[in-house]
């Protein structure tokens, strides 16, 4: 009994194989023990205190390791963690102070200092855990574990504490938490399991539990929320005219608009969300 997936994307999306390009001829001499041969430094971020944090690819690891922003030699963090592809795999997270980065080895949650040391697993309370997020006091984390088939959010600390659960619904997964610059909210993606092509972006009071969808429309995703830095506005990117536009929306779910018309690139779009974000009346900060 045949149980393949049907393919129907033009490329490759959450790690299945693209459809086949007969217009496109791989360079003569490329090859997959080529490609794994090379070094390749990726998902990076830089921290408040001026470092930089990255995954180095080599032939069998894919190792965090971190360096200043005005140069010098990468220091290795991680030595075991296994090699992963850069679509399936996560940007380390730096504090808000910029003192701890936390990130993934082995389906587990580990944090560092800044200054290094052993990483330490933090997520023992669960059998797998991933998706670190920053409160901003810089102790508390939001992870993400799988419970009753679903992804959900639970709000630990840097020493691990058992966790307190932000969602239980089994409506659908539960990705990508972003607190507000105030801590009282995150705003996070719902993919509903009952329309596979929808993501959703709601709104959660951590006090109450409350939950608000502030975008959801059938068969549109929406994705990456950001915050702006004086938690006025929430930007966005959706699918909704057939491309990635950014939108704005205020976390009361008022002054939803298009932000951009025929934009395509992610990073681009996130710069202007926080310089439009300003632009209402924040102060205006560097963009990270």
């Amino acid at each position: 009994m045949d149980n393949s997936v049907k393919l129907t994307e033009k490329y490759e999306r959450n790690g299945w194989p693209s459809v086949k390009r007969p217009d496109l001829n791989p360079p003569a001499g490329l090859n997959l023990s080529l490609l794994t041969s090379l070094e390749r430094i990726r998902s990076h971020t830089l921290s408040s205190q001026g470092q930089i944090a990255c995954i180095k690819d080599g032939e069998s690891l894919s190792d965090v390791f971190t360096m200043s922003a005005n140069g010098g030699w990468l220091s290795r963090i991680t030595t075991e963690r296994p090699l992963a592809p850069y679509w399936d795999d996560e940007t380390p997270e730096w504090s808000p102070d910029g003192n701890w980065l936390a990130f993934g080895i082995k389906g587990h949650v580990h944090i560092v200092p800044r200054d290094g040391g052993l990483p330490k697993k933090i997520t023992d309370f669960a059998v797998a855990a991933s998706g670190p997020r920053w409160m901003p006091d810089s102790i508390g984390l939001i992870v993400t574990v799988e419970r009753n088939d679903t992804d959900q959010l639970l709000l630990t600390d840097r020493d691990g504490s058992w966790p307190r659960a932000l969602t239980t619904d089994t409506i659908g997964d539960h990705w990508d938490a972003r607190p507000s610059p105030d801590g009282k909210f995150i705003v996070f993606n719902l993919r509903r399991l009952d329309d596979l092509n929808r993501l959703d972006i709601v709104l959660l009071e951590i006090a109450t539990g409350k939950q608000t969808t502030l975008y959801g429309k059938p068969s549109t995703r929406a994705m990456l929320p950001k915050w702006s830095p004086d938690g006025q506005w929430i930007s966005f990117i959706s699918q909704e005219t057939g491309r990635e536009e950014l939108y704005l929306i205020k976390p009361n779910g008022e002054g939803l608009h298009q932000l951009t018309k025929g934009w395509k690139r992610h990073l681009p779009i996130r710069m202007v969300a926080f310089r439009k974000a300003d632009a209402c009346g924040g102060e205006q900060r560097r963009l990270v």
